[in-house]
């Protein structure tokens, strides 16, 4: 504690000058402790305490030791979190009895400063005799469990109903839906600040006209930008779903029905967030706001943007969601398992801690998807199976979904449109563009900010976190560079001009990735089987260059393997021998790059 009288004594904190005049109490997070980060999540607290100071880690560490009520309150809101006064006092209350957190006091007379109140995180240690409320309970048998046994009952009872429209084992793998990803998510909010029921947008597509209406239920809220990651899990959980049943069935022919029950404990999973009520709470709103926001959607007569997307319809009324139900509590083998009437028109209070939900996709969307999956099963069947890209338009890396920064979705989502999954493209541009491009709905500084946080969440941790104020930096978006350099935009606003480019290594997009390859394998067998209809009766002579069936089937071989498995082989020629046998021997798949 610092003596009111001795102005001139050494500060025991050293409190950023932004924050020193900032509303509410101040976290500190010493230096000292950093080393400590990961322990934390270890240790024997509430899963609420537990999560809650999970969250503030998130602001500080990485060379922050400081961060305020008011920065707390915003990341909370951002992440869709409950974020009130009361609520995150009352944390902070219950962490301080735990003896994690120290209470005290900053008063500089000098700089007619106020008292602030700093809670300093101690070392990851409780303090003994800790009151059992704040502690995790003690696990206890399956068998005596009444919720899990509830839960198995409601999974069985969901199996002999839904068992052809659930998924029985989520892989690690991620596909999105590109109108919503990469098209409507310009009309959406940026975050829970902005409190709009209606949004205007006007964007181009191939230099046609488009305009966006976006509106939502009287008592709803438009999806914001945290919300895309959640289209990307149900676009991977509603593809594996047909493609499951496909295979089940053996038959095309044999559609499912546009309905799929989806648990929200493995979209927790699948996005990197532990399986508790309050993420299956957080992933419940998130889907709810999806479904109730309505896009009506203009474009000209005979558009290429009505052609792609809305089934050659100049207008339409898009929703990502057609229905969404969730699963009612008190169940008997008879019951309806879900609500009779849609989410719309249920209070959310008689929603208690939601885990399957019941959905449909828009009509456009399903059938797109399922022609997917038929082709893929065609393919497979095929003795070409390898030679064709088995999912062609919703590739990309399952690690973005796992990124809790708002904005990451949509980045991720315009870069790879924009740049491409093959050659060697670069792009450029100011944020001030990037900001109209993307989601012009928003306001540039909330947009910046919000950039800046993506960027920060990709900054290798070596390097200093990126402000704007930041001369230069380079990052690595998951297989997309960005290197920005800072500059004064329109308005004199600040800024940076903006690189973006591929990363040619990259295990999903880079030039060895299996999409590529597959693209290459079956370039080779279109000329393969272009040489065999002019000439068919042909053999090869002493240096051509042409693949027979039997290295095809070789290379196939190779690219069926998991396309995570390491050791598939990198794309191969055939090459004759002087004794007329034929070899494999590596080519280089893009050559220009080295031009």
């Amino acid at each position: 504690m610092i003596d009111k009288q001795d102005n001139s004594q050494k500060a025991p904190h050293e409190i950023p000058e932004d924050l020193r005049r900032s509303k509410g109490f101040i976290f500190h997070f010493p230096q000292d402790n950093h080393r400590y980060h990961d322990l934390y999540s270890d240790l024997d607290l509430r899963e609420n305490l537990k999560e809650f100071l999970s969250d503030i880690l998130e602001i500080v560490g990485n060379g922050v030791e400081y961060c305020s009520f008011e920065q707390i309150t915003t990341h909370l809101s951002d992440k869709n979190k409950p974020s009130g006064k009361t609520l995150i006092y009352s944390r902070v209350k219950n962490l301080t009895e735990t003896g994690l957190l120290q209470e005290d006091r900053y008063y500089r007379q000098d700089l007619k400063l106020r008292n602030i109140k700093i809670y300093t995180l101690g070392k990851p240690i409780l303090k003994p005799g800790v009151d059992a409320k704040y502690l995790a309970e003690e696990a206890k048998p399956v068998g005596d469990n009444n919720k899990s046994a509830e839960a198995e009952r409601k999974l069985e009872l969901l199996r002999n109903q839904f068992d052809d429209q659930m998924l029985s084992k989520p892989s690690n793998r991620s596909y999105r839906d590109m109108i919503m990803s990469s098209m409507l998510a310009k009309c959406i909010r940026l975050d829970s600040h902005d409190q709009r029921q209606k949004l205007e947008t006007h964007f181009s597509y191939k230099d046609e006209a488009i305009d966006v209406t976006t509106t939502t239920q009287i008592d709803g809220s438009i999806a914001m930008s945290s919300d895309i990651r959640y289209t990307m899990v149900i676009t991977t959980f509603t593809l594996e779903v047909m493609l499951e049943y496909i295979n089940k069935y053996g038959d095309p022919e044999k559609k499912p029905d546009n309905v799929f029950v989806i648990d929200l404990s493995e979209v927790c999973t699948h996005i990197g967030n532990k399986r508790t009520a309050g993420n299956r709470l957080t992933a419940y709103r998130a889907i709810k706001r999806l479904y109730q926001t309505n896009f009506e959607i203009r474009t000209p007569q005979e558009s290429e943007f009505a052609r792609q997307f809305l089934e050659g319809y100049n207008e339409a009324n898009y929703r990502f969601l057609t229905d969404f139900r969730a699963l009612m509590f008190d169940l008997t083998e008879e019951d309806d398992l879900f609500t009779n009437e849609p989410e719309e028109n249920l209070l959310e209070g008689e929603i208690k801690n939601p885990r399957w939900i019941r959905i449909s996709l828009w009509t456009a969307s399903f059938d797109s998807m399922w022609s997917q999956a038929v082709a893929r099963y065609h393919a497979q069947q095929s003795e070409k199976a390898a030679a064709l890209p088995p999912i062609v338009n919703f590739i990309q890396n399952p690690e973005v979904v796992k990124n809790p920064t708002p904005l990451t979705y949509q980045l991720y989502s315009h870069i790879s449109a924009w740049v491409g999954v093959s050659g060697h493209d670069k792009k450029a541009c100011s944020v001030s563009d990037l900001h109209f491009y993307m989601l012009r709905t928003s306001r540039y500084q909330n947009f910046l900010r919000s950039l800046i946080k993506v960027l920060n969440s990709v900054q290798d941790p070596d390097k200093p976190q990126i402000t704007n104020d930041t001369a230069h930096f380079k990052v690595n978006l998951y297989g997309y560079f960005i290197e920005g350099t800072s500059q004064i935009e329109q308005r004199g606003r600040k800024g940076f001009y903006l690189t973006f480019s591929r990363d040619t290594k990259d295990k999903f997009i880079g030039d060895r990735s299996r999409h590529n390859q597959l693209k290459a394998l079956a370039n080779a067998q279109e000329i393969v089987d272009s040489q065999k209809q002019t000439e068919p009766d042909s053999s090869p002579v002493e240096g051509e260059y042409m693949a027979g069936p039997a290295q095809l089937a070789k290379l196939r071989e190779e690219l069926n393997k998991d396309p995570d498995d390491p050791s598939i082989a990198k794309a191969k020629i055939m090459k004759p021998n002087n004794d007329g046998s034929w070899d494999l021997e590596p080519y280089e798949m893009f050559p220009e790059a080295n031009s």
